[in-house]
């Protein structure tokens, strides 16, 4: 049970830190210097899954849909291997 706790707090951390990262690559993006963050597409991230289920309830008067994507740039690998680290280095 423990070890199943401690499974989703990596997985936690690891998200956290790739929503927290991707936001500051983004951010630090439009710097001269650090235009290396922004690898991948034209806008910075490199999609690596799209599930769209649109439209999933279509009444003509009202459309229901999903949308998930995953999109990651420089600043949220960097920020995900920071994470993994500090866990490891925790324990």
């Amino acid at each position: 049970m423990k070890k199943n706790r401690h499974l989703w707090l990596v997985v936690l951390m690891v998200v956290l830190a790739a929503i927290i990262g991707g936001f500051i690559g983004e951010y630090l993006a439009q710097y001269p210097f650090f235009k290396w963050m922004s690898f991948g597409a034209d806008n910075g991230y490199r999609e690596i899954m799209d599930i769209d289920l649109r439209p999933l309830l279509d009444t003509r008067v009202l459309s229901f849909g999903f949308s998930l994507a995953l999109r990651i740039n420089a600043g949220s690998v960097i920020a995900m291997i920071i994470a993994i680290i500090i866990f490891g280095r925790r324990k």
